[in-house]
Parts: structure tokens; C-alpha cells; sequence
């Protein structure tokens, strides 16, 4: 509890523009190397640390079983979830505004030309979730265990 209050929103600032580049790579085609991604970001390994710490177990007890223990979820759905929703809220921002003009120009032609939006729809697209679902914006536990069964059906 005490990582989650004081350490983590640290370790997230800033998240929603480099979380798609520290879950992407050029070899991001499904959900299993989504999921194999999220598990060596540097957030994570912080964490387990934590959690192994907090537990006063052995370094080579199974991931698995720490998550169980705990109750803890992969900090990649964090990472998304916040991109997604920052992307979202750009998406629909109003393009009077000087962000929202400068998305809808980044959104045309020269998509290719801004990383950033690129990567975070190959994550969209790789995770399977449409741009269009606005409750996974909202990412609640539910859709959380959801996205995981999804993951543990492709092992």
C-alpha cells in the first residue's frame, strides 16, 4: 500500500506519452508479446522488488505467485490505461484549442511522422481494443481481469 501511494505515482509521472514507448517494439504483434513486454519495464521490476521485500520471501519465488498473494496486476495496464485515456481525451479535444488543433494536424496526413500516435495505435490495435470502447478508458478491475483471461487463453 505504502508502494502504491508514495512510490508509484512517481515512477507513472509523465507515463501516458512514454508508456507507448516502453511497451512497444518492432516485434509487438499480439497480446503474449504485449504482455511479455510489460513484464521488463523497470516500473515492474521496481515493484516486485517491493512486493518480494514486503513479503519477505526468496528472489526466486514464481512472479505469479507474489501477484496472487497480493492481489497485484502487471503495471503495463497501468501504463495503457493511462496512454489510452490521454489519447482519448486528445482525440476529443475541441480543435479550436491550440492541443487539440495540433492533434487533428498530427492525426492526418503525417501520422507516420509522430511516434507517439503511431505506437499507441499499434497498442490499441495489439491489445484488441477499440479506440471506440470508452469504457476501457475507465479501466476498473472487471476490465482488467478481462483483458488478463484474454492473455491466459493466448498462453
Amino acid at each position: 500500500n505504502l508502494f502504491n501511494k508514495m512510490i508509484l505515482p512517481i515512477a507513472l509521472y509523465g507515463s501516458e506519452v512514454w508508456g507507448p514507448f516502453a511497451l512497444s517494439s518492432n516485434r509487438l504483434y499480439s497480446v503474449n508479446s504485449l504482455f511479455n513486454k510489460m513484464k521488463k519495464i523497470p516500473v515492474e521490476n521496481l515493484a516486485l522488488k517491493m512486493a518480494r521485500f514486503a513479503l519477505g520471501i526468496h528472489k526466486r519465488t514464481s512472479i505469479d505467485a507474489i501477484r496472487g498473494e497480493l492481489g497485484l496486476f502487471p503495471i503495463g495496464f497501468q501504463i495503457l490505461n493511462k496512454s489510452f485515456k490521454y489519447l482519448d481525451r486528445l482525440s476529443k479535444m475541441d480543435s479550436s484549442t491550440l492541443i487539440g488543433d495540433a492533434f487533428s494536424i498530427c492525426k492526418g496526413p503525417f501520422v507516420g511522422q509522430y511516434p507517439w500516435i503511431s505506437l499507441s495505435k499499434k497498442l490499441l490495435s495489439v491489445s484488441k481494443i477499440s479506440s471506440d470502447d470508452s469504457s476501457f478508458f475507465h479501466l476498473k478491475n472487471s476490465r482488467a481481469r478481462e483483458f488478463l483471461s484474454l492473455l491466459n487463453s493466448k498462453h
